[in-house]
């Protein structure tokens, strides 16, 4: 689902279908919303850019047509 490494300025989102209507929510540890994207339209794969984050650990929500995720995200 979600491919990510550590140093990278983003996280590769990749859905085996088309999705409509994705959302993502970045969150810090605590449950507070960093950032939020709303994809509108079909996507099948998707970037979202994490460079502006400090190093710690993350937590990426994504809601599509495949149901709700959420994966944690290690910032090094």
């Amino acid at each position: 689902f979600p491919s990510h490494d550590s140093g990278s300025k983003q996280i590769n989102i990749g859905f085996e279908k088309l999705q409509r209507n994705v959302s993502i929510r970045m969150m810090s540890v605590e449950g507070r919303v960093l950032f939020t994207q709303r994809i509108n339209g079909t996507v099948q794969n998707h970037a979202v850019m994490v460079d502006k984050l400090n190093q710690g650990i993350y937590l990426l929500e994504i809601n599509s047509d495949e149901g709700k995720k959420t994966i944690p995200v290690i910032k090094q």
